[in-house]
């Protein structure tokens, strides 16, 4: 499968299940749940019919794994996994919405329609904290229908300052097609570090959608081991991009919850051509920096 040739290691997937479960999960539930990460959602949601109210992820993996995108049909097998076993379907669109990723939700590149999605960041531009719940009509009718209602009042909801700045971010966006900027100059930033880094001993996957383009560092490209995890390879190569007056965005174990090591690069939605073709120079200095560190450190005779 697409999954297992991107990611040779074992993932998370049912590790642990078996554990909490015990026999109700059988041999043949683990071998699928192996298979790849759909089914993983799959055999859970089975496992524990009638006790899972929902499933919770990001639609593109941010931090925790350097701008992950899941196969084409990830999101529609999670999605009709979560509808057929009574699970919400709630995505995490902190990272991810508000033009990030090429369109106005990451969501929309699977066509996915989540029963509640969460937003931020991105949202008020930066100006003012501001985050947001979305939820689908049915669900509200549902929750505002019962007494005493949905306490949904906190002490800095509907804040003047923070609704005000989050519509005067949300009317740019629109009325400079910032989401589809953001898919044409990110698209155009990955393909000049993918024309560079093509076959690079220590770069295992360039990846992201939109201006959101994460790369993935490893010890070997043939066989995608990790650096060692005390070698700190994230933590070196930023320091290089800082060097170069770049700041990059750190993604930490993401080959198994320990080991792994990415960098994220998310520049903002009015970056101009000029800036992030230096973006990408400064970085590509930098992956240069870390290759010259590793080879000196690992050649007979270093420390």
């Amino acid at each position: 499968p697409e999954w297992r040739e991107r990611f040779p290691h074992p993932v998370a997937g049912v590790h642990g299940l078996a554990d909490v479960l015990g026999e109700a999960l059988t041999e043949d539930a683990l071998g699928r749940g192996r298979s790849d990460p759909a089914e993983a959602v799959a055999v859970a949601l089975e496992a524990l019919e009638g006790r899972v109210c929902a499933f919770v992820a990001e639609p593109i993996i941010g931090a925790s794994g350097g701008a992950i995108v899941p196969p084409d049909d990830y999101w529609p097998r999670v999605q009709r996994s979560c509808q057929e076993h009574g699970a919400l379907l709630i995505v995490d669109e902190v990272m991810t919405g508000m033009g990030r990723t090429g369109d106005w939700l990451a969501s929309h590149h699977w066509g996915l329609e989540p029963d509640i999605l969460t937003l931020g960041k991105g949202l008020a531009g930066g100006y003012v904290p501001l985050g947001a719940v979305a939820i689908r009509k049915e669900h509200w009718e549902l929750l505002s229908g019962e007494a005493p209602g949905f306490p949904y009042g906190f002490t800095f909801a509907q804040h003047p300052v923070a609704a005000a700045a989050g519509r005067a971010v949300l009317a740019l966006l629109r009325e400079r097609e910032l989401p589809a900027r953001a898919a044409a100059l990110g698209g155009r930033m990955r393909r000049g570090m993918e024309d560079a880094l093509r076959g690079h001993p220590h770069v295992g996957e360039i990846r992201g959608r939109g201006l959101l383009t994460g790369v993935e560092l490893v010890q070997d490209i043939g066989t995608r081991v990790p650096f060692p995890v005390d070698w700190n390879a994230t933590g070196r190569l930023l320091e290089s991009a800082r060097e170069a007056g770049l700041m990059l965005y750190p993604a930490r174990g993401g080959a198994d919850g320990v080991s792994g090591d990415a960098f994220l690069l998310a520049p903002a939605l009015t970056t101009t051509d000029e800036e992030a073709e230096r973006m990408v120079t400064a970085a590509l200095r930098a992956v240069d920096a870390l290759t010259a560190a590793w080879e000196k450190g690992s050649s007979p005779g270093t420390t």
